[in-house]
């Protein structure tokens, strides 16, 4: 084996990254390779101008929801949504749902918003058992707004983006949205109360 041949190189590092938590946490997979930020930021950086180049193979957004393309740009280019390395890759490497990213870039466009998990940093399944829309790009936690850090209430800026989120008509209605409390009461099933998501607010979509 010699670390100047591309099928050794590659095969070891990938295995090295794997052991070190990618593709969980790409983040600290390199971290553990070279203990420097802005090795990570260019590496991380790197790969997402190679996932760029993916725009063309982004999936088709259904009927009266905007191109994923569009939506993308609108997320990336706005200050307003705060989104961690590995989630900026998750939006421009076409593994969300066009739904998800309408309906973030439409939050950017009103809220400032703290995103706290997309696809790569969630797990698989969620504390029930049951696969999560995460794991398939249809869901989005969102830990503050507009300043506020999300604790659950029923007044202030969280309470108040559920609301709209709840508002919202098709095709965007979320059909999982979850937050400490009920945003659309028992007689809607779309919208329920988790003592587990007073922290944050969830918004999903079945496929």
């Amino acid at each position: 084996m010699s670390v100047y041949e591309p099928a050794d190189a590659i095969a070891t590092a990938a295995r090295y990254l794997k052991a070190s938590g990618a593709p969980a946490d790409y983040h600290r997979a390199l971290f553990a390779y070279n203990h420097a930020e802005w090795y990570v930021a260019q590496v991380l950086a790197k790969a997402d101008e190679y996932r760029g180049a993916m725009a063309g193979e982004l999936p088709a957004a259904p009927e009266g929801v905007p191109p994923a393309a569009e939506s993308m740009r609108q997320i990336l280019a706005n200050r307003r949504v705060t989104l961690t390395p590995s989630q900026r890759t998750d939006v421009r490497s076409g593994v969300l749902d066009p739904r998800l990213l309408a309906a973030l870039a439409w939050t950017g466009n009103h809220h400032a918003v703290v995103i706290t998990a997309l696809k790569s940093d969630h797990s698989r399944t969620t504390v029930d058992g049951n696969v999560s829309n995460h794991s398939v790009g249809r869901a989005m936690d969102i830990g503050a707004v507009d300043g506020e850090i999300c604790r659950g209430t029923h007044i202030g800026r969280c309470a108040d983006l559920v609301r709209e989120y709840a508002a919202v008509t098709r095709p965007l209605r979320s059909t999982e949205l979850i937050y400490c409390w009920d945003p659309d009461g028992p007689a809607d099933p779309r919208g329920f109360a988790r003592a587990d998501h007073c922290d944050h607010i969830h918004w999903g979509m079945d496929g």
